[in-house]
């Protein structure tokens, strides 16, 4: 286990800003370096590079460590609803985005069982201008590539695997599975729901397993009869549903699922599964479903879990981001919609405070912990949009503008180990 010890000497500046501000999309000052802290993130997906891109355009320096050694693009699609093009455009990548999205016209909910639409909720036109962006939709490393070159090739590091913390004074030290080792004025976790800076914090525990897998991949409409297909269309069935929408233009169409299964508990978004299960799990859904989970050759199979909602999410100079902290299940569509707030509203936290980042990390949490929880426990149900639901309190959240929560910082801790 770590000994990472939070230091205990020192008091915090008083705090004197409360204005916010979204930055020009593209400005930052030379090389992202300013005169706040020094930040090291680790985890270098879709939350670990929006706040890299959110700090670079205040000015505050910060560096990505990330376990992988490439970046690969794994089929999986994406919804970005309106709260998290918000946090896209305020960073600068939403035309780069929309270059390789799909615009839906709604989102159609079915009973599985007699075919009959439940539910139709308005997207295109009508939510852009309802929520003041557009809901899109694309594959994950269309994304994920966006944002990655938002963010100097320099600043990103690759094949480091975090092992370990360590107070080192006024620094973090950071060590790595190769022996290296990298220090910073403050450390976030955006490393997933296994995070490892999460386990430095709060000791070693597994996240909770539902009981329940997805199916998905992303399919070539190239040879598919796509008539009568929607835009975007969720099949629900009595205990287990499937979800529908085309990608890239319409050249791929996503499909994910949620079955019960006990056995299976291998989260790895690269674990394949048999398509003939799959298409027997859905054997009894209308022909639309039948006809695309016959056109596919192959199906990747994710183990679904999640954590319940924490009461901090850090201790000292070290916080968490996204997935370590706020898992959810994908019934929402929120996960990484949730991850670019965070990113937003810590980058915002910083800059308002760029001389108290105890400051700052206790307003990001006590703004953002009691929407993620809320979102944790509606993502839990799973039963947004199978009929009317609390869609504008998702879909018109801004975090450019929503307002920051002033906390108390935490006292230090007494001079022991923070797991």
């Amino acid at each position: 286990m770590s000994g990472y010890r939070q230091r205990t000497e020192g008091e915090s500046p008083v705090h004197s800003s409360d204005q916010s501000r979204r930055p020009r999309p593209g400005t930052s000052r030379p090389g992202g370096r300013g005169d706040g802290p020094e930040i090291a993130i680790v985890g270098a997906g879709i939350g670990g590079l929006a706040l890299a891109r959110a700090l670079r355009q205040r000015g505050i320096a910060s560096t990505v460590y990330e376990r992988t050694a490439r970046f690969d693009r794994i089929g999986s699609g994406i919804n970005v609803s309106p709260n998290a093009t918000a946090a896209l455009a305020g960073l600068g990548v939403l035309p780069a985005v929309r270059r390789h999205a799909s615009l839906p016209g709604s989102w159609r909910n079915y009973d599985a069982g007699t075919g009959e639409l439940r539910h139709e909720f308005p997207l295109g036109r009508s939510a852009a201008t309802a929520y003041g962006q557009p809901f899109i939709q694309m594959h994950r490393g269309d994304l994920h590539a966006a944002l990655s070159a938002a963010v100097p090739a320099g600043s990103v590091r690759l094949g480091k695997r975090l092992v370990g913390l360590d107070d080192r004074g006024e620094r973090i030290g950071l060590r790595f599975q190769d022996g290296s080792t990298a220090e910073a004025d403050l450390v976030v976790g955006a490393d997933g729901i296994r995070s490892r800076v999460r386990a430095e914090l709060f000791g070693p525990d597994e996240p909770t397993f539902t009981g329940r897998v997805a199916y998905r991949d992303v399919i070539p409409t190239e040879g598919l009869d796509i008539a009568g297909l929607d835009d975007f269309a969720k099949w629900w069935g009595e205990d287990r549903h499937i979800v529908l929408y085309f990608i890239n233009g319409g050249r791929e169409i996503y499909y994910v699922t949620s079955v019960p299964e006990d056995e299976w508990t291998d989260e790895s978004w690269s674990a394949h599964g048999d398509p003939a299960e799959l298409r027997a799990a859905f054997a009894d859904f209308p022909e639309p479903v039948r006809r695309v989970l016959g056109h596919g050759t192959r199906t990747y199979k994710w183990a679904l879990c999640d954590r319940p909602p924490m009461d901090s999410w850090g201790r000292g100079r070290v916080v968490l981001l996204g997935d370590a902290c706020h898992p959810m299940v994908p019934y929402m569509a929120q996960g990484a919609a949730m991850a670019l707030e965070d990113a937003v509203l810590l980058g915002r936290a910083l800059a308002e405070s760029p001389d108290d980042p105890d400051r700052a990390l206790a307003d990001y949490q006590a703004t953002r912990i009691p929407r993620t929880a809320w979102m944790q426990t509606e993502s839990h149900k799973n039963t947004f949009m199978r009929e009317a639901g609390p869609v504008a309190a998702v879909y018109g959240y801004d975090p450019w503008t929503a307002e920051l929560t002033r906390a108390t910082p935490v006292p230090p801790m007494p001079e022991e180990s923070l797991s």
